[in-house]
């Protein structure tokens, strides 16, 4: 397990659909550890099914994985997972949740926690989107790099 106590440097917000957990998973041995990152991943998958999300993550990094809690810090070190029920933004380095309303058709909450992201940490943000087939992503990744902070996109040829 990874120390907290490190100043926050940087964020990193990964969005993806259900099929972006393989590319999920082959990201997170990768990720820095202890270099004062704090990541917060949203997959849009069905929130009718308990989600084992961090038991699946953790056999591969020793990043602490936690589940966002509205109105918590964002800590460094971290790895966050939203609630598949949930739309997630930051404010003053906090953590804000609603419930999301729409369940048929398309979500922005990709969008929307990258917009909040870009307006948070600006330069100091990365966007990651992993394998999907919406467009959930897209405004918020223009927002990203409007702040000067840096986007990265699956290859088309390894989405699922």
């Amino acid at each position: 397990m990874t120390t907290q106590k490190s100043p926050l440097k940087l964020v990193v917000g990964i969005g993806a659909s259900a099929g972006g957990l393989t590319a999920l998973k082959e990201l997170m041995p990768v990720l820095p550890v202890d270099q004062g990152i704090a990541y917060i991943a949203l997959l849009h998958m069905d929130p009718s099914h308990p989600s084992q999300l961090d038991q699946i993550l953790s056999k591969s990094t020793s990043l602490n994985i936690q589940t966002v809690e509205n109105n918590a810090a964002i800590i460094s070190n971290t790895f966050y997972i939203v609630p598949s029920d949930k739309s997630c933004t930051v404010k003053d380095g906090i953590f804000h949740l609603e419930s999301i309303s729409q369940r048929v058709g398309p979500r922005h909450s990709i969008d929307n926690l990258f917009h909040s992201l870009a307006d948070e940490f600006s330069k100091h943000c990365i966007g990651i989107i992993l394998s999907g087939t919406g467009s959930d992503g897209l405004h918020g990744c223009k927002a990203i790099k409007a702040h000067e902070g840096v986007v990265l996109v699956q290859d088309l040829t390894t989405a699922k």
